[in-house]
This record gives structure tokens, C-alpha cells and sequence, in this order.
């Protein structure tokens, strides 16, 4: 922390106290949030948003109304910061829903495999499921490389429709691609990934019961 006083403008300080807190047992989402909630009223970095619409995304997963609005706010500030600078990481997830509760539900990208390295890229090398899927709705299907899950609480998740890879072990049905209107308002489940163009969902699949 006292780095961030010292260097507000240093990305990395931010990324460093981040990784360090949500492994920290006396550092829970709200204190998290309080601490980035004063970083951005001194001085508004991408990366402070990017935490903030992160943390506040995990609180409305777990049903906090008031939280949707604060991770959407964050979200677009985001967005609209990092879009104009074009870089090749940007549509990147940095991080991913994972199996527990608050910050220790966030898992690193560094801690699984890339979702193009094929099957099992979110298990661990014993295994273990490192990631947890999501249910969600088929919202919108622009094109087959545009779409838009809606999660329960209402957050709104990029996808690409015209993309689909067999999770072994999903609650999945038939394999292909999702398009419009046919699949409109299905019911699917995914893993979800923090970008800091917002959240993206990978394995994309029906779900075979509702929720």
C-alpha cells in the first residue's frame, strides 16, 4: 500500500497488492473494495476499475442488487478507457470464476491453461476443477462472432455463438454452434473470465435441466 501512495500511476503496484490481498485471510471483498474505492477517488488507473468492476461483479454473482449497478458502472468506465488503447491483451481474461466464495472464488489466469490449449485447460495437473460454471440466458445473437449471455443477476456477458467446444462432465446438450432466433432465451452454462472489456464466457453449452 504505502508503494501506491508513493507511485498511483504504477499499474503494477495495483496488479502486486491485488494478487496479494485475495490470498490474504484477514482481506475479505468489502475491505478489498473500500481500499479501490479510495485509489479511484485519488486517481482513476484502468486497473483500479478493472478491480473494482471485478470485485463488485463477484458480490452481485452472489446476489447483491446493489452491487450490479456498481459493477456495470465499472465495467463501461473500463471499457471505454482500455478500448482506444487497442492493446493485444485487452479482450484478454486476467482472471476467472472459480469454485469458492469472495475473493477466494477469483482464480489467476496464470493458474490454468489457455482456453485454446483443448479439453480440460480449467482443471489443475492433479485433476481438480479450478473453475465454476455459470448458468445463464441466451440474450442476444448479432453475428457469429457477437453475442450476449444474461446471468441471473443481470450482468451481461460477451460470447461468440458461432463457437462451442465439449466440456466433458457439463450439464451440456447437442454439440454445434447458437443462432438466432432458434436459441434466443435457451438456457446455457459457461466459465466466466474477467477482461477488462468486460466478462466473457467460454464453453458455452445448453443446459440440460433448468435452473
Amino acid at each position: 500500500e504505502q508503494n501506491l501512495e508513493e507511485e498511483p500511476d504504477n499499474h503494477w503496484n495495483i496488479r502486486h497488492w491485488f494478487e496479494a490481498a485475495r490470498r490474504l485471510p484477514d482481506v475479505d471483498i468489502d475491505l478489498a473494495i473500500e481500499r479501490l474505492r479510495i485509489w479511484y477517488n485519488k486517481k482513476a488507473s484502468i486497473d483500479v476499475l478493472y478491480y473494482l468492476y471485478v470485485l463488485y461483479a463477484l458480490e452481485a454473482i452472489e446476489g447483491s442488487r446493489k452491487a450490479r449497478t456498481f459493477a456495470e458502472r465499472f465495467m463501461q468506465e473500463c471499457k471505454q478507457r482500455i478500448v482506444p488503447l487497442q492493446l493485444a491483451t485487452q479482450k484478454h481474461s486476467f482472471n476467472w470464476l472459480g469454485r469458492g466464495s469472495g475473493l477466494s472464488s477469483l482464480v489467476h489466469f496464470k493458474e490454468v491453461k489457455s482456453p485454446r490449449s483443448g479439453a480440460d485447460w480449467y482443471r489443475d495437473e492433479d485433476g481438480t476443477m479450478l473453475l465454476a460454471r455459470i448458468p445463464g440466458v441466451i440474450e442476444h445473437i448479432s453475428s457469429p462472432t457477437s453475442g450476449s449471455v444474461e446471468l441471473r443477476c443481470g450482468l451481461r456477458v460477451y460470447f461468440t455463438p458461432g463457437f462451442r467446444r465439449h466440456t466433458p462432465g457439463s450439464e451440456e446438450v447437442a454439440a454445434g454452434t447458437f443462432v438466432a432466433p432458434r436459441d434466443l432465451n435457451k438456457e446455457v452454462d459457461f466459465f466466466l473470465g474477467f477482461s477488462y472489456e468486460g466478462l466473457r464466457a467460454y464453453d458455452v453449452a445448453f443446459l440440460a435441466r433448468r435452473f
